[in-house]
């Protein structure tokens, strides 16, 4: 039997305080989830409480950050990513393990054109195709960019371009080699409601399609429900509950979820107040 794509055990990771005291502060608690092809997960959660640090994990991607201890395990066709070389974090990491970062700008080479940015992804990851420009405009036409030769026949640089554009593009760059898992924190921060919903749909037809697993973390509960076949609620580093939208919001939820729905009406929509079960008549 072929073990499970992805395989998150027990996973806990703590960080050394800055300035503070030399005690480390717990940012995840014993997280576990699972993961099969063609399935996605939403971590939802607050600011600030652990989503995008789960996600850095679960490719080891913590360069830069101070982190005291890692432990448990990160099974990915089921090897443990935690304790693997750093050559083959390398080798997965865009080919098999794509990333979708929250801010676009540490994704570019400001000394790159687009079309630069690209060829460069498909020469490292040794992506030999007899027509990678064709390919990369089919990538970026799919995200939302409908006229993508001429982001790439032009010299196009990514400081020229809106914000929402250079997020498609991040997309698109994190698709182009074929990922068996694409990992996304808040990928559609900056989009409008049409752009979320074509990623949304794009999402679904590469998990169909192609097999896709997909992890995306989101504050947000309408994203959670668009993106995630289940959701999983993170609440200061604890994964406190796990199910389908379905499931989870419905009148025999569970109280984790309820509670996260009331502490998100600030900003909520009609909706959010029907689905916490108050009324505010």
């Amino acid at each position: 039997m072929s073990p499970r794509l992805l395989e998150v055990h027990s996973l806990k990771l703590s960080l050394n305080p800055a300035f503070l005291t030399d005690r480390p502060k717990e940012v995840l608690r014993s997280v576990s989830f699972t993961l099969e092809r063609g399935q996605s997960l939403a971590i939802l959660g607050q600011t600030a409480g652990g989503k995008s640090l789960l996600l850095r994990c679960l490719s080891r991607f913590l360069h830069g950050l101070p982190v005291r201890e890692v432990g448990g395990e990160v099974l990915f066709e089921g090897k443990n990513l935690l304790r693997t070389s750093q050559s083959r974090l390398l080798s997965l990491r865009g080919s098999r393990i794509a990333h979708v970062l929250q801010d676009a700008h540490t994704l570019f080479n400001p000394r790159l054109t687009i079309q630069q940015h690209f060829a460069t992804i498909l020469r490292i990851k040794q992506r030999k195709l007899p027509h990678p420009l064709e390919h990369t405009m089919r990538q970026l036409y799919r995200v939302g960019i409908l006229e993508p030769e001429s982001l790439l026949l032009r010299r196009v640089y990514p400081e020229e371009l809106d914000t929402a554009t250079r997020q498609k593009i991040m997309i698109a760059s994190a698709l182009v080699c074929g990922p068996r898992l694409l990992v996304a924190d808040e990928p559609t921060a900056e989009f409008d409601t049409g752009s979320t919903a074509r990623f949304a749909a794009l999402l679904e037809q590469l998990k169909k399609e192609e097999g896709l697993a997909v992890v995306v973390a989101t504050g947000r509960l309408q994203r959670a429900e668009q993106f995630g076949d289940r959701i999983a609620i993170l609440d200061q580093g604890n994964l406190v509950t796990c199910a389908t939208p379905r499931d989870l919001f419905g009148p025999e939820g569970p109280e984790a979820a309820r509670a996260f729905v009331q502490g998100s009406l600030r900003a909520g929509s009609k909706r959010e107040w029907l689905l916490a079960g108050d009324d505010k008549s």
